[in-house]
């Protein structure tokens, strides 16, 4: 019956602690991105990136395949999106084709990584 005890209390105390978890986890997992992302082509090292979010966020960044961190201006609402434009500048020339990794990083730090297509301006 002594054993019993402590285990009973130990369980009843796990799940606050599981919840807990699980909250800070989803916390963590970055801005809710909407919408299409699009990375246009401006010049031989230089592109536009174009994307939308779930909720307005003051202070958000852009990481270009590791080549820096850039700025993003917030475009407006395009329906319940929020639309945002960052310029992204490469050390090695684009190729319009290929893919591109980008990191969306929130002021907290939580980040949302994707890959995109390089396409020719329209």
């Amino acid at each position: 019956m002594r054993l019993v005890l402590p285990l009973l209390v130990l369980l009843a105390a796990s799940p606050p602690a599981a919840t807990a978890t699980v909250s800070s986890s989803a916390a963590a997992a970055g801005p809710e991105l909407r919408g299409p992302t699009i990375l246009l082509y401006s010049g031989e090292t230089e592109a536009r990136l174009n994307f939308g979010t779930a909720e307005r966020i003051r202070g958000l960044r852009v990481r270009f395949s590791d080549q820096g961190s850039f700025a993003v201006k917030a475009l407006g609402r395009r329906g319940s999106a929020y639309r945002y434009q960052a310029a992204v500048r490469s050390r090695r020339p684009l190729r319009i084709g290929a893919r591109y990794t980008i990191r969306v990083v929130a002021p907290d730090g939580a980040t949302v990584t994707r890959r995109v297509v390089l396409t020719q301006r329209l």
